[in-house]
């Protein structure tokens, strides 16, 4: 073995390779990174060709490698896009069975066939074989976890943060390289999702244990499982030359008989990854016990530029039920020596907190007139410069760096996010855990729902509470908001001043996740239109569908490829209050808002580019048709995100002036608004406005459909009672 070590640390290049005696092997059940180095070569003149095998987020489910994003000793920020877990290769074949007779009961459904009866007979037997064979690779992959991964054997890569498999989609092309097979994320996978692990060098055989840090290949089993063993190229997972059409920056990943080798590292292992402990890549709450509150980052209501960390007061009699996606931090392990490595967390460790909806880490400011003054003389000058800001971008100031001597006996500090351009060598953004309770090691794991207390690394100073009692230790206080309370850093330790590491559950944090790369996507989308760019039939596609994916992320379905569900026609739904609140907090709502006008904005360009769409009457002509669909899926997404929740209706109440413009046009704006409306008086009072009122007896006078009086009346009538402002 040492041997072995020894030639393979000769072979890799020393700034690429990974320190091989320090190496692992590995196991079904680890968490890994897979990185392409450069691959230059006669034929090859591009430089930089390399970056870690990532995602577009959740919206998108395309496999690509991002220029410049991250290296070997520095991963890139949104690590958590590039992670996959090894898993053994699960069974399809019942699967396969219960999707063939799902499309025949369809297609007899379709066409009222008398078999209908029969299949669906036959579908309930083939659903039950398809869980006795999901329940059968459970077992599986409990009975394999840990088993060491051998050249020549087959696995599966489960992508951590989207729960979807690497899959390789036979007989389809690539969009970018069409002589290559497409590779996108599956959420239940099949057959394609099977890969050989190969060498990518003759010095390491079949047979041999699979080392981190090693290059390796990795062969599609569809189309390579006849001879695995046959010299030439094959059919693999490849990083093509082309770059995405949308995205400048990154190379597509497909399936090509092209050799691109791999490099494996380990970012946990399957013995780290355990629900009891903290460990590298947890998505926690930091809840403080004496204060009853979480650790929170948002924006000021009234300064949206300016970003604050503090403890969210509320008037809930359950302090634990007051949870916001605002308040989800993301655990990071710092490890010198191993960038690309996380592992378990233990009480002698380092570590960050990331901010999951910004990207911010946690860092400390020292409290002194110089500072403060300094800030004040920037914020004034931000405000009276005219800055054009993206949906969710920050200004940030850039305060002097955190002396290591304090300059007074007992230094004070504030708690405050920062952006960091290199987390990994950022010292200032360092925390230590302290117990509340006695361990036996500093080596110990940290156990999941501890309290514990937080030391800054940089300055030796301890997280404390300010008094919330004192108008000057809260940022911000309303009506709707108790206060935001002030946390700051002193060089001495209190007992009470303990926070309880709760855990979140995975699936709310693919919620966020989902939440935010929709905004984006939207974001960009609108930001196609105002430039003036052609809008080619792709990107209109993906917008659609990302539409309908939002519909049935606030409705709960669970969309089946083989069962197609109209989402412009969902009945029967559990409104889903946490997804809806997301969609508001996180921008969703706005930006579908900022969609709904943009098709009517001055376009930028050389010379006059006039608007897409001159007037909402104009969507209903045939060529706009792509976008009468959009506006439709937008107010039913609208429609369907309000049901039962107060504060996404008096979100859409202050936008009664915008839909008002597109009412009587076919894109369901009168349903959405009457639907905010209905049985509503507190609503009604405030927000419907007597051009409201008027423009739905206009539609009544000239259209002279049924359904726009049923819309009247929900507009003067509620809970059987006359609206009196509304009566003439």
């Amino acid at each position: 073995m040492v041997d072995r070590l020894v030639r393979l640390r000769s072979v890799c290049s020393p700034t690429n390779s990974f320190d091989s005696f320090r190496s692992t092997h590995l196991r079904i059940g680890d968490v890994i990174s897979l990185y392409a180095p450069d691959s230059r070569g006669e034929n090859n003149n591009i430089c930089g060709h390399e970056g870690f095998l990532s995602t577009l987020g959740l919206v998108d489910e395309r496999c690509v490698v991002v220029e410049g994003h991250g290296n070997l000793q520095s991963p890139p920020e949104t690590f958590r896009d590039c992670l996959f877990r090894i898993c053994p290769i699960n069974r399809y074949s019942a699967q396969k069975q219960l999707w063939m007779e799902q499309k025949r009961l369809q297609y007899s459904n379709s066409n009222s066939s008398s078999d209908s009866f029969i299949d669906e007979e036959m579908l309930i037997r083939v659903e039950i074989a398809a869980e006795k064979e999901r329940e059968q690779n459970r077992n599986d992959y409990t009975k394999m976890l840990g088993n060491i991964v051998q050249y020549g054997s087959s696995i599966q890569l489960l992508h951590v943060k989207s729960d979807k498999y690497l899959t390789m989609q036979k007989n389809s092309p690539a969009r970018q390289e069409r002589n290559a097979m497409r590779v996108y994320l599956d959420k239940l996978g099949n057959e394609g999702s099977w890969f050989f692990v190969e060498p990518a060098y003759k010095h390491v055989s079949l047979g041999d244990n699979v080392m981190s840090g090693e290059r390796i290949t990795l062969v599609s089993f569809t189309s390579n499982n006849s001879n695995i063993s046959s010299v030439g190229p094959k059919l693999q997972l490849h990083l093509s030359n082309h770059r995405l059409t949308d995205h400048k920056n990154c190379w597509e990943v497909n399936c090509l008989n092209e050799q691109t080798e791999w490099q494996a590292h380990v970012f946990l292992q399957y013995d780290e990854n355990m629900t009891e402990n903290v460990k590298s890549g947890d998505v926690l709450r930091l809840f403080h016990a004496d204060q009853q509150t979480f650790l929170t980052l948002d924006s000021e209501p009234k300064n949206i530029q300016n970003d604050r960390v503090f403890l969210r007061l509320t008037n809930r009699p359950s302090a634990t039920d007051a949870t916001s996606s605002r308040a989800l931090w993301e655990i990071q392990v710092f490890n010198r020596e191993m960038p690309l490595r996380g592992g378990a967390l233990t009480w002698r460790k380092f570590v960050r907190f990331k901010h999951l909806a910004t990207d911010q880490y946690l860092t400390v400011l020292p409290i002194d007139k110089e500072i403060k003054n300094n800030e004040e003389l920037i914020n004034k000058k931000a405000n009276n410069t005219k800055n054009i800001l993206s949906y969710n971008s920050t200004t940030f100031i850039q305060f002097r760096s955190i002396p290591s001597q304090p300059e007074t006996e007992n230094p004070t500090y504030i708690l405050i996010p920062k952006r960091s351009e290199d987390p990994c060598r950022d010292e200032d953004i360092l925390f230590m855990l302290d117990p509340c309770t006695k361990v036996q090691t500093k080596e110990s794991r940290v156990p999941i729902n501890s309290y514990v207390r937080f030391q800054h690394v940089k300055t030796c100073t301890w997280l404390h509470s300010t008094n919330p009692q004192l108008k000057s230790n809260l940022y911000y206080s309303s009506k709707n908001e108790k206060g935001w309370v002030k946390v700051i850093c002193e060089p001495y330790k209190i007992d009470k001043e303990a926070f309880s590491l709760s855990p979140v559950v995975p699936n709310e944090v693919r919620d966020l996740d989902f939440a935010n790369d929709a905004c984006k996507a939207l974001h960009q989308f609108v930001d196609l239109i105002k430039s003036g760019k052609q809008i080619c039939k792709e990107i209109i596609k993906s917008t659609t569908q990302l539409l309908i994916d939002c519909i049935y992320f606030v409705t709960g379905i669970q969309q089946n490829n083989q069962i197609m569900i109209d989402p412009l026609k969902i009945l029967n739904f559990e409104p889903l209050r946490d997804r809806q609140k997301l969609l508001r907090e996180q921008g969703v709502l706005a930006q579908i808002f900022d969609l709904q006008k943009a098709p009517f904005l001055p376009r930028q360009g050389i010379g006059e580019v006039h608007p897409l769409l001159s007037a909402p009457a104009e969507l209903n002509e045939p060529r706009n048709e792509c976008f009468l669909k959009m506006f439709q899926l937008s107010y039913s997404l609208l429609l369907y995100s309000q049901c039962g929740y107060r504060k996404n209706q008096e979100f859409l109440a202050e936008k009664f002036d915008h839909i008002q413009e597109h009412i009587g046009f076919n894109l369901l704006a009168e349903e959405t608004m009457t639907a905010v409306l209905h049985n509503n008086p507190k609503l009604l009072e405030k927000y419907v406005k007597i051009p409201h009122v008027e423009r739905f007896v206009e539609l009544v006078r000239n259209n002279r459909c049924g359904k726009f009086l049923f819309y009247l009346a929900d507009l003067c009538v509620s809970r059987g009672k006359l609206i009196k402002k509304f009566k003439n």
